[in-house]
């Protein structure tokens, strides 16, 4: 049982080779001996120092191109698209699918629940507000259960928004 310790012992580097002798192995020469390196003879630190110089910007490749060509390339605001918005009266929760479609295309989505029951508002609210959170989008209420949903570059004009808050979303 002690060979086994002395082994493991052996094996994880915490014993000498002189308390690992199994039997059945051939003795060794009194001539050769193992010579074992510590950690500290492996990676010891040199005695001669080195320098170190930074390198100047204008001692860089890419510096000589830059310095002959000015940068002349400015950013171009991408102009938000004004679209009026599709209408969506879910009834179940496959019509997420009419909603993301919409809104993934670029286009403002009115979502009206009104004529949807309770749990399919809720699901619907949730999914919406994931969809306008994961595409930098916003979302916003409009009448008593309807709510706007509006992509990153789509503005609703202000005659759009008037429109929405006075319409009669019961009959549609």
């Amino acid at each position: 049982m002690s060979s086994v310790w002395q082994k493991t012992k052996f094996w994880f580097g915490f014993g000498t080779e002189e308390e690992f002798s199994p039997e059945g192995y051939m003795e060794q020469d009194s001539d050769m001996r193992l010579v074992s390196q510590t950690p500290d003879d492996e990676f010891s630190a040199g005695t001669e120092g080195g320098s170190v110089r930074p390198i100047p910007a204008s001692d860089s490749p890419d510096s000589e191109a830059t310095s002959e060509q000015p940068r002349t390339s400015f950013v171009r605001p991408i102009p938000s698209t004004s679209s009026k918005p599709s209408v969506v009266s879910p009834i179940s929760f496959d019509d997420a699918k009419d909603v993301g479609d919409c809104f993934r295309g670029g286009q403002a989505v009115i979502v009206n629940l009104q004529h949807s029951s309770r749990e399919v508002a809720r699901r619907l609210i949730d999914f919406s507000s994931g969809l306008c959170y994961g595409l930098d989008g916003r979302m916003e209420r409009v009448a008593d259960h309807v709510y706007l949903l509006t992509p990153t570059n789509v503005e609703v004009s202000a005659e759009d928004r008037r429109r929405m808050e006075q319409a009669d979303y019961q009959n549609g």
